[in-house]
């Protein structure tokens, strides 16, 4: 790769604006099939390599521990997460658990499936081997703005992290399905296109098991309870979503603007949450004609769930089993805001 001095200056430690301080660039080499690693290489090159981390060695902790102070204070610095939604929430996470005094802003590079962050935030729904050079441009023109993160509790499971979304039933039991058949044969998932077929084909079998009506109403296992208020769900939810920002699952608009309730926004603090009908309603979402039924919106909310049933927090799935005696109680609180890089005026599908 042929660098510029002076177009990557900006970014290079030793000659970065001492105010932003250099780009440091964590990057999920197993992500967007060869991808991460092209642009792990290439950042190596553009940059230094002491700026560039790679994610299978160690994860996110001994980058972030080398750009701060014994004090856990950082040094000015921005960065740059190079992965799937999972990635940029990875870095935020490890950043919690070490408790830094400040934190950096972080941009992303989308090299995943769904990429739902990248959108929001205007970077885009997929790296496309572009030159790199487009991407520090992007971070050049983009702004600092607060990013809400929550606290999801699920029965006596240990505390996670929800960046992006949460939600069960009839959508989830799709993904729980590519999930498990891409930990079972990964090398059939190779890239975003094949991905998203294979979502295609689990998404038409579960319509078939939608229209013989064996996918169970969400009132009949879940009591829904919005700031210490309990809500009704209708009788056709089939599955119930809780959102942060306003991308799901590679791109759809799940909230869109609802008449009676406020524009969505991932820096008010507050959450959205609707249902969707079934499959053939989330292939209406999918496609952009249909929107989530909304049923609420709020600071803190609270599910008692009454049976076994499959649920995701920011794409990834488990089947959550109902303990004996049950119900299973999950919790979705406020944690923090975290500064992050956004792109305005860019919205993606």
């Amino acid at each position: 790769v042929e660098v510029d001095p002076a177009k990557y200056a900006p970014f290079r430690m030793g000659s970065a604006d001492p105010n932003l301080g250099p780009l440091i660039v964590f990057v999920n080499p197993k992500s967007g099939g060869n991808q991460g690693e092209h642009v792990l290489e290439e950042f190596k090159e553009l940059l230094s390599p002491q700026q560039i981390f790679n994610l299978s060695e160690g994860g996110p902790k001994p980058g972030l521990l080398a750009v701060s102070d014994g004090a856990l204070n950082f040094h000015p610095c921005r960065v740059l997460a190079c992965g799937g939604d999972g990635t940029p929430g990875w870095i935020l996470s490890v950043m919690d658990e070490l408790g830094f005094k400040n934190e950096p802003p972080v941009a992303v590079l989308p090299l995943g499936t769904g990429n739902d962050i990248s959108r929001v935030l205007g970077f885009g729904p997929g790296y496309k081997g572009e030159p790199l050079a487009a991407i520090l441009d992007d971070l050049s023109n983009a702004k600092v703005v607060d990013f809400d993160r929550w606290t999801l509790q699920v029965g006596g499971a240990n505390k996670r992290r929800m960046n992006n979304y949460f939600t069960l039933g009839v959508d989830t039991e799709i993904l729980l399905r590519f999930h498990e058949a891409r930990e079972k044969n990964p090398e059939k998932f190779h890239n975003r296109e094949l991905n998203k077929m294979y979502y295609m084909k689990y998404s038409v079998e579960e319509f078939i098991k939608d229209t013989r009506s064996k996918v169970p109403e969400v009132r009949t296992y879940c009591k829904l309870i919005a700031n210490g208020m309990e809500v009704p769900i209708p009788s056709d939810a089939l599955g119930l979503v809780i959102l942060n920002i306003g991308s799901y699952g590679g791109g759809a608009t799940m909230w869109g603007a609802p008449k009676g309730f406020d524009a969505q926004s991932f820096s008010d603090g507050k959450l959205e949450v609707g249902y969707v009908k079934g499959t053939a309603h989330m292939a209406e979402i999918q496609s952009g004609v249909s929107k989530t039924v909304p049923l609420v919106q709020c600071t803190e909310v609270e599910l008692s769930v009454s049976r076994d049933i499959a649920m995701q927090v920011d794409g990834e799935p488990w089947l959550e089993k109902v303990p004996e005696g049950g119900p299973c109680l999950v919790r979705i609180t406020h944690l923090k805001t975290n500064p992050v890089y956004h792109i305005a005026g860019r919205k993606y599908r």
